[in-house]
């Protein structure tokens, strides 16, 4: 390290930046174990969300490409049939409600009060 000659103190060096490398990613998923019942898993978790009401054309279209089936079979690997498709529908509602929350003018309390979140 380089000494100022006068005061014998080190010198900071400029800051060189370089390159960001981004540290390892940490996935707990297993790349290749996914439930058996992983195909139909996504339609039927969209096809409940579309009959309650949660979503229009658009956001069904959006649930279809977001691979929820895929999802919670990666995410519960060795569950049933009931509970897998219990977890895939809750999904589905949960990418529905955020598409809602984030889709209404935040200014707007009245569509949050439909929902019952916040006290009137």
């Amino acid at each position: 390290m380089a000494r100022n000659a006068l005061t014998s103190a080190p010198v900071q060096q400029e800051y060189q930046p370089g390159p960001l490398i981004p540290p390892p990613l940490f996935c707990p998923l297993p790349p290749s174990s996914t439930n058996h019942h992983t195909s139909g898993l996504g339609s039927r978790a969209v096809r409940w969300a579309n009959d309650q009401g949660l979503v229009d054309d658009a956001g069904r279209d959006r649930l279809e490409r977001i691979g929820i089936g895929l999802l919670t079979g990666l995410v519960m690997p060795h569950g049933l049939a009931v509970p897998t498709q219990l977890a895939a529908d809750f999904s589905a509602w949960l990418f529905a409600f955020d598409v809602f929350m984030v889709t209404r003018d935040s200014r707007d309390c009245r569509s949050r009060n439909s929902l019952g979140l916040y006290a009137s």
